[in-house]
């Protein structure tokens, strides 16, 4: 059982800044932002608005921070603030644009935001540490917070607004109806679809908006430090121009290609958007027309769309076509055994007599353990995955450990062990804390983990319980919603095109429970058992192997038939 608390990567922004703070802030401070010269006062001046400096500054830093930790080694500084400094002008230009929608944000919402950064360290001291070596006050992290909140509002006001028809459902239905709503009809599938689309049309618009905005901004007076950053075009290519901006996104992308080398990854990047401009011709040949202001990239990828869409039209089949191309592909369009079940899962937990027991063998273990023995008795009675081992957990600094076991560890005596047990959820934990060091924050440790067991007497409860569950369930007294949130009961709900071949949707292979469901009757309530969890199921429907027949199929043929050969012609194009 991991003790480690990984701490989540940050994904990279591709259109506009939203400054994770939160997890920059609890990461620790490595990386301080410093108010210095470097940080001018005033950044540039953009529409006739002055743009902070340091504002900028931070969220540059931020930004190249985070794409640094997410590509690693092949990070580039200097293009990763290319980008970043794009994005605090796009940043600019999306506040302004929830100015003129009248977008607001309430102080409470706010104030909510503000304490849940706050809440997240134990005292005032450290919050207002994290604060400074990140470049913030209270004030302009609050200020952050509500700019980030306008821009997301922003983003959801343009989906909410989005006006999709019924005409646009269906033909989203019918160009999807054997991908992504399979077995539902246009009806069933009408929420998902309008949502969708609704943010599909509304991130269009969005980014039409921005590309106006920058088209027609007027960004003056950049600082001397900024000035080989700021957007310019690069090159332009049958009616399309390139900026630094795209090229530096295309080679960023590259260099993980490229395994950091420069040159190489220039060419890929400015290859790659040749052709992807090739291909907005063989487009626009064929009649397609994309509103002018869009970004590159995004305009790039919606010609690639609505090629695609065309070649489908063009696509010209006969009935000798589709029955050879179905006989070719039988198998795929056989119907497989599948069930739909109902499945509630009771995890059983070790009673507190139980846990008791845990913690006075760990009490005689921390008796006999030495800095000189620990190794071995860790090999010999650890219940961790560190225990071959001898309960080495290497080096960790702080955030990386369940916080009651780093607490020790950070403040035990070095080279001794720690003369407590640690208690956490992983059970009871007796540390010995090799070295420590201060200036890196870091500390080498190895544990000896006594897990807490359901004993008999627990388990011979909890089969009761699950007999009066199995019991009320087959009654119809209860239902398996009504286990939701039941002690014990970590998931309960009914699971749709369960495979025979084992995987079931939401809890992934379990040949043994699917096993146990197409084994048992429609209707009736089963359980079984593997380890700590008892699985309780009650099949809803089944359908039988059956092997297709084309006219059965012919629609989906179709589908498949014209998809393959608009792609293949795609591939022609695109190489």
């Amino acid at each position: 059982m991991a003790i480690r608390r990984f701490r989540q990567k940050m994904k990279p922004v591709v259109w506009i800044i939203t400054i994770l703070f939160l997890g920059s802030l609890i990461a620790g401070y490595a990386m301080s932002f410093r108010r210095t010269d470097e940080a001018q006062r005033v950044a540039y001046d953009l529409n006739g608005k002055e743009i902070d400096g340091y504002e900028v500054a931070r969220g540059i830093n931020g930004f190249v921070n985070n794409y640094t930790n997410y590509l690693g080694e092949h990070a580039d500084r200097e293009l990763l603030t290319v980008l970043a400094f794009n994005e605090t002008i796009n940043k600019q230009l999306t506040l302004n644009m929830a100015k003129e929608l009248k977008i607001e944000v309430p102080s409470s919402e706010i104030k909510k935001e503000y304490e849940k950064v706050e809440k997240q360290f134990p005292d005032n001291e450290q919050f207002k540490r994290a604060l400074a070596s990140q470049g913030y006050t209270r004030t302009t992290l609050k200020k952050e917070i509500e700019d980030n909140l306008l821009i997301q509002n922003t983003l959801e006001y343009l989906k909410g607004n989005a006006s999709v028809t019924p005409e646009d459902i269906k033909n989203y239905y019918n160009e999807n109806q054997y991908t992504l709503f399979v077995g539902k009809t246009l009806e069933e599938a009408t929420p998902q679809i309008e949502s969708s689309l609704k943010e599909e049309k509304g991130l269009n618009e969005y980014l039409m908006l921005l590309a106006r905005a920058r088209k027609n901004m007027k960004l003056t007076d950049v600082s001397e430090q900024y000035k080989q950053y700021a957007p310019k075009v690069e090159y332009t290519l049958d009616g399309f121009e390139v900026t630094n901006y795209d090229l530096a996104k295309g080679t960023i992308n590259a260099l993980m290609v490229t395994q950091g080398n420069m040159e190489e990854a220039k060419k890929i990047a400015k290859d790659g958007i040749n052709k992807q401009i090739e291909i907005a011709k063989v487009a626009q040949s064929k009649g397609i027309e994309l509103p002018k202001d869009l970004p590159f990239d995004y305009a790039m990828t919606q010609y690639q769309k609505a090629l695609l869409n065309k070649l489908k039209s063009e696509v010209k089949y006969t009935d000798k076509d589709l029955e050879a191309y179905f006989t070719k592909n039988k198998a795929k369009y056989d119907i497989l055994p599948s069930a739909n079940a109902n499945i509630a899962i009771l995890t059983i937990k070790p009673s507190e007599e139980d846990k008791a027991l845990a913690k006075e063998k760990a009490e005689k273990i921390l008796k006999e353990v030495t800095p000189e023995n620990f190794a071995e008795m860790a090999k010999k009675y650890s219940e961790g995955p560190s225990a071959p081992n001898g309960g080495d957990l290497g080096s960790f600094t702080k955030g990386q450990m369940v916080k009651p076991f780093e607490d020790a560890a950070f403040t035990g005596e070095v080279g001794k062990v720690y003369p407590k047990l640690v208690e956490t959820q992983f059970g009871e934990h007796i540390i010995y804390i090799e070295s420590r060091d201060d200036a890196t924050g870091t500390v080498k440790a190895r544990h000896i983990l006594i897990i807490p067991k359901a004993s008999k007497e627990t388990i011979t409860k909890e089969n009761a319980k699950i007999k009066d569950i199995i019991g009320k369930l087959e009654k119809k007294e209860i239902t398996f919603s009504d286990l939701t949130g039941t002690d014990g009961i970590n998931f309960s709900k009914e699971v749709k095109n369960i495979s025979d071949t084992g995987y079931i949707p939401g809890l992934g292979y379990n040949e043994a429970l699917a096993k146990a469901i197409f084994n048992t009757p429609i209707g009736q309530v089963k359980s079984i058992n593997e380890k700590d969890n008892y699985f309780i199921f009650d099949k809803l429907s089944e359908v039988e192997y059956k092997a297709a027949q084309f006219n059965d199929v012919k629609n989906k043929v179709i589908s498949d038939y014209v998809n393959e050969k608009a792609q293949e012609e795609m591939n022609k194009i695109s190489q």
